[in-house]
């Protein structure tokens, strides 16, 4: 049995965790971010999503974003040096998002703790992030 442990900083600051055992029940998929939801990154910030899986698992889902946004795989230790200035390299994984573009995020994470981070890279627009799709976590 696999569990999952997951905890969201969304753009109001809030927390959730949530606790998944794998194989318990229905599909084994975690929903990161429900279809529909949306939030907005100021210029220059980041919200991070930190997971913690024990075996491959794999992240899946659509979003779209208004003005650009810059994805990063990172430990909670890198997260929390995390400056946007300094996100040159060293992640395990990062992506370029321009904007006005639909993304089709298919990641797949080794064992570990992680964090996704949406890093809004524009020095003077805020930008919107929305999921066309359940942003969801499930073993590979």
């Amino acid at each position: 049995m696999t569990v999952v442990v997951v905890a969201a900083l969304l753009g109001s600051g809030v927390y959730f965790i949530t606790t998944l055992h794998q194989g318990s029940s229905g599909s084994g998929k975690l929903v990161l971010q429900k279809e529909g939801s949306y939030y907005t990154l100021p210029a220059e910030e980041f919200n991070g999503i930190t997971f913690i899986v024990n075996e491959s698992s794999v992240i899946n889902g659509t979003f779209f974003n208004t003005y650009g946004v810059d994805l990063f795989q990172m430990t909670p230790t890198q997260y929390l040096t995390f400056t946007r200035s300094a996100h040159l390299s060293g992640y395990e994984w990062n992506a370029n998002v321009t904007a006005e573009t639909i993304y089709d995020l298919n990641l797949t994470v080794p064992p570990g703790a992680w964090v996704l981070a949406f890093v809004n890279p524009n020095t003077t627009q805020t930008t919107l992030v929305g999921f066309y799709t359940d942003l969801t976590l499930s073993t590979a």
